[in-house]
């Protein structure tokens, strides 16, 4: 029987694991789990999904039209510029509509619908 702050653990990685017994969770004592105490966290719960969330798959329809539709611009300074993470940028050539969205949505409606 384990102690009142005993602990054991499973190691699992794929379908093999390991059972490990510890006599204390936490401190920095020999035989000890060293494990850390999870702070508490401030974070709002996640929003539901809305009701008139467009789909991925009209999405990505949506997407490879406008690909096809509007021609990349081959000017140096019409660039778009999205942050990736800490110090990283994606940088893609700006799309130009070259007619009026009335058309491209009739042209979407015609190929894609």
């Amino acid at each position: 029987m384990l102690p009142h702050d005993g602990v054991v653990i499973t190691y699992r990685v794929g379908d093999s694991y390991e059972e490990k017994t510890y006599p204390s969770r936490f401190g920095n004592a020999a035989g000890s789990a060293r494990m850390r105490h999870i702070p508490p966290s401030l974070l709002p719960p996640p929003r539901e999904a809305r009701s008139d969330t467009i789909s991925i798959i009209t999405k990505k329809a949506i997407l490879d039209h406008t690909k096809l539709y509007c021609p990349e611009s081959s000017h140096q300074r019409d660039v778009m510029r999205r942050r990736t993470g800490p110090f990283t940028y994606q940088e893609k050539a700006a799309l130009i509509l070259s007619d009026v969205r009335e058309a491209m949505f009739a042209d979407f409606k015609e190929k894609v619908l």
